[in-house]
């Protein structure tokens, strides 16, 4: 049997990965209280207190989807693998106006010869 659900508890705990008899016997003892957390694989995290998605997922034989968000199309790649580097350049260039425009630090404010104190 496959071990691919895992457990967020309330403390954000994240354990497993268990088999889903593992799940189902936690719930059945009590380990797992209503508010902690499961999900199998990269599908989305379900309360235990919801017990249409328990009856579904756990008890029944769905398998479940996939988190839609972690599927949602990316808007810092190109199409056809062509490589997009203007926001990169963008933010180097405004970063180091930031760092380093003529207002902010001026050579001469640096100390040329620099002695080290004894301790």
């Amino acid at each position: 049997m496959e071990k691919n659900w895992l457990i967020r508890t309330g403390q954000n705990q994240v354990l497993g990965p268990v088999t889903k008899d593992k799940v189902k016997e936690l719930i059945k003892s009590g380990s797992l209280e209503l508010e902690d957390e499961v999900c199998s694989g990269n599908g989305y995290w379900f309360k235990i207190k919801e017990e249409e998605l328990v009856d579904k997922y756990l008890n029944g034989d769905y398998i479940q989807s996939f988190n839609p968000v972690s599927e949602a199309k990316s808007i810092l790649t190109s199409p056809k693998g062509k490589k997009i580097i203007w926001p990169v350049i963008f933010f180097l260039i405004m970063s180091s106006n930031l760092f380093f425009s003529s207002d902010n630090i001026k050579a001469q404010d640096f100390p040329q010869n620099i002695k080290k104190k004894k301790v």
